[in-house]
């Protein structure tokens, strides 16, 4: 069976969701290699769905440059044809990413990502890249808001404190949408990864050969090494849970059947 070459997008529904040990399990494998999260995915997009917009809105003056010289038109916005813009955007990517990769003797490239417009992210890499292996992932809010609040970077949301919340619920509530299954995207949460030792965790196996690649020892021991985690600290007050009930409450987000304690 020939090997897949697809690129892995990791979308985590916020921060402290356990992203982080994902990639490293993923990392595991001397085929492919998951960077950290992109300080650019916004933009990004931006500047590719106004290329996309852009490009298409000049189809006009295209048409008449085929009839009359281009000194003889006025064509203030002309511009090349938009089928350009796919293979550009992939050769940005490639440049930024295969390339170190396959330096480095991985095969494979993908990232990580845990700030808002997942799925949007995901809509975006999916057009670039037809083939790329999506994966969402969560964490259990409280969990994940608990543990934020214990890190330094909590600070940088003193005048919101509960903006990664209000991420938390619309990246989660993308996740388990009509358009996840659409993306063909694998969903997975923290909980079912640390279930069980990865080699004896059947929903951990069924990720490795969703994105295709093996399964090494080397897993087991990575799950034992936990690396910059926050499980000491205070737990959440009623009244943040109250809050972050009422943020998930008001974008309609039920987790009863996944989370009965919210």
């Amino acid at each position: 069976m020939t090997k897949s070459i697809a690129p892995v997008f990791i979308f985590s529904a916020s921060w402290r969701t356990g992203s982080t040990l994902l990639q490293r399990l993923l990392n595991t494998t001397d085929e492919l290699l998951i960077w950290g999260e992109p300080q650019f995915l916004i933009p990004a997009r931006r500047m590719f769905d106004l290329a996309t917009q852009s490009f298409s809105e000049a189809q006009w003056m295209r048409d008449q440059a085929e009839e009359e010289p281009l000194h003889q038109m006025w064509a203030p916005t002309i511009c090349p044809d938009p089928a350009g813009i796919v293979p550009a955007f992939q050769s940005l990517f490639d440049q930024l990413y295969l390339e170190p990769s396959l330096a480095q003797g991985f095969a494979r490239w993908g990232f990580k990502e845990v700030r808002n417009f997942g799925i949007e992210n995901a809509v975006f890499f999916r057009s670039i890249f037809p083939d790329a292996k999506i994966v969402f992932h969560y964490r259990h809010p409280f969990d994940a808001y608990a543990s934020l609040k214990r890190t330094d970077f909590y600070k940088s949301f003193e005048d919101a404190p509960f903006h990664p919340v209000q991420i938390w619920a619309k990246n989660y509530a993308a996740f388990k949408s009509k358009l996840a299954g659409d993306l063909s995207a694998f969903v997975i949460s923290h909980e079912e990864v640390v279930s069980a030792i990865p080699s004896q965790n059947p929903k951990l196996q069924q990720l490795f050969d969703y994105v295709d690649i093996e399964m090494t020892s080397t897993c087991d021991e990575v799950l034992g090494n936990k690396l910059g985690g926050t499980s000491e600290g205070q737990s959440l007050s009623w009244g943040e849970k109250r809050k972050i009930r009422a943020i998930l409450k008001e974008r309609s987000v039920d987790l009863c059947g996944e989370y009965p304690n919210v």
